[in-house]
């Protein structure tokens, strides 16, 4: 359940990346005053909050004198990732070992293996983390989102709004402005003088824990996580599963057909000729394209200078593989209707939810049915490129030859 969770996540999390406003950092001469002081929205401040203590989410004691200045976005890639500057935009991390201690006057987005913050850190903004282990110290004016197999949120920080985190083992101590929320296997709440919760406290769990008093302003609600593995599952569950599996899978084909059918006609013709003849060709174009194509991501990450081409890449190469199934279905469907010369109509939706049932039939199938699952996303992605790619005099001679 839990690495269902963290690859949601995940997905969460580059897609954030992918549609936030992008720009290449440069080492142009910075004209940025170190007295300028950092503008903060008063969003940050929740009026509705009733408390004797005053929080001061916006004060920095941080000497900016020592910090290097970048203005516009920043992108950092590498094995090691130290970030120690103070950025006037948005700053993109991607590294095994990543420590920031630096300031942001934006929104944070990291990725890695092992990733610190320290207690100097301060972001404007919101923060985005996805790791294996994660220490966190600092500060946030806005939400903090993190994924993470093991977490540490220290006592050494505050998160001025919102935490989301999902993880497999979570230690807690920190102070939070607004609300929580927290899916983990283990939730452990570290009690300190900052660790105050300042609206509610929404938890998932496999044990409940004991909150102190006064240290959730608002109210604690807890649920229990369930290990189904150790547990008999009914009959009458498992044909649910599949049940809402198959229906699930067929809607999916259907909707992408119906989408291509009416916005790219011409790819829905093409498509067919896949189907058999270059079966085999589709497989290896497709094979390829997936181990070669991340691997191009990761070039033009750590070149800097083509983060925005990759982060591009990136998506695409996400949508293709998760249409990939679909895409051999809508051919094998076509082929069938242009075999059986079939022209009336609806019968192309039917066919179209007949041949999905028989592809996710195939794919459930015990021991080979992961396999299947890998070669018919494979054909699905070569029969998306090589009908992007081929020649136009090729699409021109499909469409002729189904007018005749």
């Amino acid at each position: 359940m839990f690495k269902k969770k963290t690859k949601f996540s995940f997905i969460m999390l580059s897609v954030f990346l992918l549609t936030s406003t992008i720009v290449i950092a440069t080492d142009e001469p910075v004209t940025m005053s170190l007295d300028t002081p950092v503008a903060i929205s008063e969003e940050n401040v929740d009026n509705s909050i009733s408390t004797d203590e005053t929080i001061d989410e916006t004060t920095d004691d941080t000497d900016l004198s020592d910090l290097d200045i970048h203005n516009g976005d920043l992108f950092l890639a590498g094995t090691d990732v130290f970030m120690d500057q103070l950025v006037d935009g948005n700053v993109y991390l991607f590294g095994t070992n990543v420590t920031i201690s630096g300031r942001v006057n934006g929104n944070l987005f990291v990725c890695g293996n092992n990733v610190v913050f320290t207690e100097d850190f301060y972001a404007t903004n919101s923060v985005y983390i996805a790791a294996n282990r994660l220490s966190f110290s600092g500060r946030v004016s806005f939400d903090l989102y993190a994924a993470s197999t093991i977490c540490d949120i220290t006592a050494n920080s505050f998160i001025g709004r919102d935490l989301k985190v999902a993880a497999g083992s979570l230690t807690f101590a920190s102070g939070v402005g607004r609300d929580t929320h927290i899916y983990a296997d283990s939730f452990t709440y570290s009690e300190s003088e900052n660790s105050v919760i300042y609206g509610n406290l929404n938890y998932s769990s496999k044990s409940e824990v004991t909150i102190p008093d006064g240290k959730v302003e608002g109210s604690v609600n807890y649920n229990k996580i369930v290990d189904n593995s150790d547990e008999d599952v009914s009959t009458s569950d498992i044909i649910m599963d599949y049940v809402i599996s198959a229906c699930t899978f067929i809607l999916t084909s259907l909707v992408f057909y119906l989408l291509i059918k009416f916005c790219c006609p011409n790819f829905v013709q093409k498509v067919s000729q896949y189907a058999s003849s270059k079966a085999i060709l589709s497989f290896v174009v497709g094979l390829i394209s997936i181990i070669l194509i991340p691997i191009a991501c990761i070039i033009l990450f750590i070149t800097g200078i083509g983060s925005v081409l990759g982060f591009i890449l990136l998506a695409l190469y996400i949508a293709v593989l998760l249409l990939g199934a679909e895409t051999v279905v809508v051919s094998v469907s076509k082929k069938i209707l242009e075999a059986r010369n079939i022209t009336a109509k609806y019968v192309d939706i039917l066919v179209v939810a007949l041949v999905s049932l028989v592809v996710w039939a195939l794919e459930k199938l015990p021991y080979v049915g992961g396999i299947i699952g890998i070669i018919l996303c494979a054909i699905g992605v070569g029969i998306i490129l090589q009908s992007i790619f081929s020649k136009k005099e090729k699409t021109e001679n499909v469409v002729s030859t189904e007018s005749k």
